[in-house]
Protein backbone atom coordinates (compact mmCIF):
# COMPACT_ATOMS: atom_id res chain seq x y z
CA UNK A 1 0.00 0.00 0.00
CA UNK A 2 3.02 2.32 0.44
CA UNK A 3 3.57 2.20 -3.08
CA UNK A 4 0.40 2.93 -4.16
CA UNK A 5 0.30 5.94 -1.60
CA UNK A 6 3.98 7.53 -3.29
CA UNK A 7 2.88 7.03 -6.55
CA UNK A 8 -0.37 9.21 -6.10
CA UNK A 9 1.45 11.68 -4.12
CA UNK A 10 3.99 12.05 -7.03
CA UNK A 11 1.24 12.12 -9.88
CA UNK A 12 -0.55 15.06 -7.51
CA UNK A 13 2.31 16.89 -7.22
CA UNK A 14 3.79 16.55 -10.60
CA UNK A 15 0.67 17.75 -11.21
CA UNK A 16 0.83 21.27 -9.49
CA UNK A 17 1.55 23.07 -12.85
CA UNK A 18 -1.15 22.01 -14.79
CA UNK A 19 -3.54 22.64 -12.41
CA UNK A 20 -5.72 25.34 -13.88
CA UNK A 21 -6.69 28.92 -11.75
CA UNK A 22 -9.84 27.64 -10.65
CA UNK A 23 -11.28 29.07 -7.20
CA UNK A 24 -13.35 26.14 -6.40
CA UNK A 25 -10.92 25.08 -3.28
CA UNK A 26 -9.64 28.10 -2.10
CA UNK A 27 -11.11 29.06 1.42
CA UNK A 28 -12.89 26.85 4.45
CA UNK A 29 -13.77 23.75 4.22
CA UNK A 30 -15.42 21.04 6.03
CA UNK A 31 -15.63 17.11 5.07
CA UNK A 32 -16.75 13.91 5.98
CA UNK A 33 -15.57 10.71 5.21
CA UNK A 34 -16.81 7.29 5.18
CA UNK A 35 -14.80 3.83 4.40
CA UNK A 36 -13.48 0.81 5.27
CA UNK A 37 -9.92 0.73 7.50
CA UNK A 38 -7.45 -2.37 7.45
CA UNK A 39 -6.04 -2.56 10.94
CA UNK A 40 -2.69 -4.43 10.68
CA UNK A 41 -1.59 -5.02 14.63
CA UNK A 42 0.29 -8.10 15.88
CA UNK A 43 0.35 -10.51 12.93
CA UNK A 44 -3.37 -9.81 12.63
CA UNK A 45 -5.15 -8.36 9.80
CA UNK A 46 -8.63 -7.19 10.48
CA UNK A 47 -11.40 -5.04 8.49
CA UNK A 48 -13.73 -2.10 10.07
CA UNK A 49 -16.00 0.42 9.43
CA UNK A 50 -13.71 3.70 9.94
CA UNK A 51 -15.56 7.55 9.30
CA UNK A 52 -13.52 10.69 9.94
CA UNK A 53 -14.57 14.92 9.93
CA UNK A 54 -11.92 17.54 9.03
CA UNK A 55 -12.10 20.99 8.49
CA UNK A 56 -9.66 23.50 7.58
CA UNK A 57 -8.67 26.47 5.03
CA UNK A 58 -7.31 26.67 1.57
CA UNK A 59 -4.98 29.29 -0.23
CA UNK A 60 -5.00 28.18 -3.86
CA UNK A 61 -4.17 24.75 -4.29
CA UNK A 62 -2.71 24.10 -0.20
CA UNK A 63 -3.84 24.49 2.78
CA UNK A 64 -4.25 23.41 6.85
CA UNK A 65 -6.49 20.52 7.92
CA UNK A 66 -7.60 19.67 11.41
CA UNK A 67 -10.26 16.70 12.41
CA UNK A 68 -11.12 13.36 14.20
CA UNK A 69 -10.97 9.68 12.69
CA UNK A 70 -12.65 6.60 14.15
CA UNK A 71 -10.52 3.90 12.35
CA UNK A 72 -12.57 0.94 14.29
CA UNK A 73 -11.79 -2.06 16.48
CA UNK A 74 -9.41 -4.98 16.35
CA UNK A 75 -10.42 -8.22 18.11
CA UNK A 76 -7.43 -10.41 18.94
CA UNK A 77 -7.56 -13.98 20.45
CA UNK A 78 -4.13 -15.33 21.93
CA UNK A 79 -2.65 -18.31 22.72
CA UNK A 80 0.16 -17.92 24.98
CA UNK A 81 -0.01 -21.79 26.14
CA UNK A 82 -2.06 -24.65 25.11
CA UNK A 83 -4.05 -23.73 28.25
CA UNK A 84 -3.96 -20.63 28.08
CA UNK A 85 -5.93 -17.63 26.45
CA UNK A 86 -6.21 -13.92 25.89
CA UNK A 87 -9.08 -12.64 24.10
CA UNK A 88 -9.06 -8.83 23.72
CA UNK A 89 -10.29 -6.43 21.67
CA UNK A 90 -8.89 -2.69 20.94
CA UNK A 91 -10.42 0.54 19.77
CA UNK A 92 -8.63 3.09 17.29
CA UNK A 93 -9.00 6.77 16.87
CA UNK A 94 -7.75 10.32 17.12
CA UNK A 95 -6.71 13.82 16.19
CA UNK A 96 -5.02 15.00 12.48
CA UNK A 97 -2.95 18.19 12.04
CA UNK A 98 -1.57 18.73 9.02
CA UNK A 99 -1.60 20.50 5.17
CA UNK A 100 -3.75 19.39 2.11
CA UNK A 101 -3.05 19.95 -0.97
CA UNK A 102 -6.46 20.41 -3.78
CA UNK A 103 -5.28 20.13 -7.81
CA UNK A 104 -7.95 20.92 -10.36
CA UNK A 105 -7.35 19.05 -13.28
CA UNK A 106 -10.03 21.29 -15.11
CA UNK A 107 -13.55 22.60 -13.64
CA UNK A 108 -14.74 19.71 -12.25
CA UNK A 109 -11.98 16.63 -11.45
CA UNK A 110 -9.39 17.00 -9.15
CA UNK A 111 -6.70 15.21 -7.17
CA UNK A 112 -5.97 15.42 -3.70
CA UNK A 113 -2.94 14.72 -1.10
CA UNK A 114 -2.59 15.43 2.47
CA UNK A 115 -0.15 14.87 5.37
CA UNK A 116 0.49 15.64 8.89
CA UNK A 117 0.47 14.63 12.42
CA UNK A 118 -1.86 12.03 13.86
CA UNK A 119 -2.71 11.77 17.75
CA UNK A 120 -3.90 8.40 18.49
CA UNK A 121 -5.77 6.39 21.65
CA UNK A 122 -6.28 3.16 21.52
CA UNK A 123 -8.46 1.83 23.80
CA UNK A 124 -8.04 -1.84 25.18
CA UNK A 125 -9.92 -4.83 26.57
CA UNK A 126 -9.10 -8.14 27.25
CA UNK A 127 -10.50 -11.44 29.44
CA UNK A 128 -8.04 -14.12 30.10
CA UNK A 129 -9.18 -17.85 30.12
CA UNK A 130 -8.26 -17.55 34.10
CA UNK A 131 -11.06 -15.17 34.43
CA UNK A 132 -8.92 -11.68 34.70
CA UNK A 133 -10.04 -8.82 32.81
CA UNK A 134 -8.96 -5.88 32.32
CA UNK A 135 -8.54 -2.43 30.42
CA UNK A 136 -6.96 0.35 29.30
CA UNK A 137 -5.52 2.81 26.66
CA UNK A 138 -2.63 3.96 25.27
CA UNK A 139 -2.11 7.30 23.32
CA UNK A 140 0.67 8.33 21.06
CA UNK A 141 1.54 10.93 18.46
CA UNK A 142 2.85 9.49 14.91
CA UNK A 143 1.78 10.72 11.04
CA UNK A 144 -0.32 10.05 8.09
CA UNK A 145 -0.55 10.71 4.93
CA UNK A 146 -3.08 10.29 1.53
CA UNK A 147 -4.37 11.00 -1.83
CA UNK A 148 -7.68 10.96 -3.42
CA UNK A 149 -9.31 11.83 -6.38
CA UNK A 150 -12.59 13.61 -6.88
CA UNK A 151 -15.55 15.21 -8.71
CA UNK A 152 -16.61 19.02 -7.83
CA UNK A 153 -20.03 19.16 -8.35
CA UNK A 154 -20.46 22.72 -7.99
CA UNK A 155 -18.06 25.89 -6.77
CA UNK A 156 -19.01 24.22 -2.49
CA UNK A 157 -19.85 20.54 -3.31
CA UNK A 158 -17.42 18.02 -4.09
CA UNK A 159 -17.08 13.96 -3.41
CA UNK A 160 -14.01 11.77 -3.34
CA UNK A 161 -12.48 8.60 -3.48
CA UNK A 162 -9.35 8.83 -0.73
CA UNK A 163 -6.65 6.37 0.05
CA UNK A 164 -4.94 7.30 3.76
CA UNK A 165 -2.58 5.60 5.43
CA UNK A 166 -1.78 5.86 9.36
CA UNK A 167 1.29 5.05 11.06
CA UNK A 168 0.46 3.54 14.65
CA UNK A 169 3.10 3.02 17.12
CA UNK A 170 6.42 1.24 17.04
CA UNK A 171 7.40 -1.53 13.99
CA UNK A 172 6.02 -1.68 10.64
CA UNK A 173 3.33 -3.80 11.23
CA UNK A 174 1.35 -1.06 13.24
CA UNK A 175 -0.25 0.61 10.81
CA UNK A 176 -4.02 1.34 9.19
CA UNK A 177 -4.92 1.71 5.73
CA UNK A 178 -8.33 3.63 5.39
CA UNK A 179 -10.20 3.44 1.68
CA UNK A 180 -13.04 6.18 2.02
CA UNK A 181 -15.79 8.11 0.22
CA UNK A 182 -15.90 11.91 0.90
CA UNK A 183 -18.06 14.67 0.95
CA UNK A 184 -16.77 18.20 1.07
CA UNK A 185 -17.87 21.62 2.02
CA UNK A 186 -16.53 24.82 0.86
CA UNK A 187 -17.96 28.63 2.35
Amino acid sequence: MKKYLAAGLAVALSLIGFAPSVALADGAFIEGRVGRSDLDSLGYNESDNAFAINGGYRWGSFGVEGGYVDLGQVDQLYYLSPTFHSRGSTELSGWTLGGNGHFNLNDHWYLSARAGLFHWKADYRYLDSDGTRGAGDITDTDWYAGVGVGYDINANWGVGLNYDYFKVGAGSSNNVDKLSISTEYRF
